[in-house]
């Protein structure tokens, strides 16, 4: 395995890399089935300042998952050290489903050096690997929505104001500024890449309000959602 550039992300991806192969070792009598192709995964989309990292992170803690936001997902399609060890660490079969699915997604023509295209091809590499916890980036429009449980979290603005001027020293009209400016990257992201409306209730198995729940009981019902799913 090459060595990854040594920064703390890398090798928290390194780190998680290894537990994929000690789990592989590990299992004996009950491999992914071919025909079902990727691990269990629940992909979480957030408004922001609602607390979704939080929850995300407690969720993970909950089902013993590892959690991929975009700083992690965004370090393994662009360092070309972590992604190259990540796609050696599959085998052929892995890596063959990872391309016939990424290339139905382009329509035969995947970008080489598109960041979109290597972002989809990491997360379909991770939920070939094992279950895991997206947060953002798409994952619920990217993976394959039948293993998965896609979540949003909201909150109403106000609210949301409110914790982030708990958090910083800042006004409520700048952390107003901030979270609208946030929401509307983010729902750019999602409307360039895929035409669709992030804020469509349809687009999600389960919406939490977290003006009415804390993330500790948001966590917990996501958890039995996904146990009773994936059950």
């Amino acid at each position: 395995m090459t060595a990854p550039s040594s920064t703390p992300l890398s090798r928290l991806v390194e780190r998680q890399m290894r537990n994929w192969e000690l789990a592989k070792a590990q299992q004996t009598d009950s491999p992914v089935l071919r025909e079902q192709a990727v691990h269990h995964f629940i992909a979480i989309s957030r408004e922001a300042g609602s607390g979704g990292g939080e929850v995300a992170a407690l969720l993970g803690e909950r089902l013993s998952w590892p959690v991929f936001d975009r700083n992690i997902l965004q370090v393994m399609a662009e360092d070309d050290a972590v992604r190259k060890n990540l796609y050696e660490s599959m085998d052929e079969n892995d890596r063959n489903w990872v391309h016939e699915f990424a290339q139905s997604m382009f329509a035969n023509e995947i970008p080489r050096n598109d960041y979109f295209s290597r972002l989809s091809k990491t997360m379909l590499t991770v939920v070939r690997q094992g279950p895991a916890v997206f947060l953002g980036r798409g994952g619920s429009l990217i993976l394959p929505s039948d293993c998965g449980l896609r979540v949003r979290i909201v909150a109403p603005l106000e609210y949301r104001v409110t914790r982030l001027t708990s958090k910083s020293e800042i006004s409520a009209s700048r952390a107003t500024a901030i979270l609208r400016e946030t929401d509307g990257k983010r729902d750019q992201f999602i409307r360039s890449h895929f035409n669709v409306d992030p804020q469509d209730p349809y687009g999600y198995d389960l919406i939490i309000n977290m003006e009415r729940t804390s993330p500790g009981a948001a966590a917990d019902t996501i958890a039995a959602a996904s146990r009773a799913r994936f059950k």
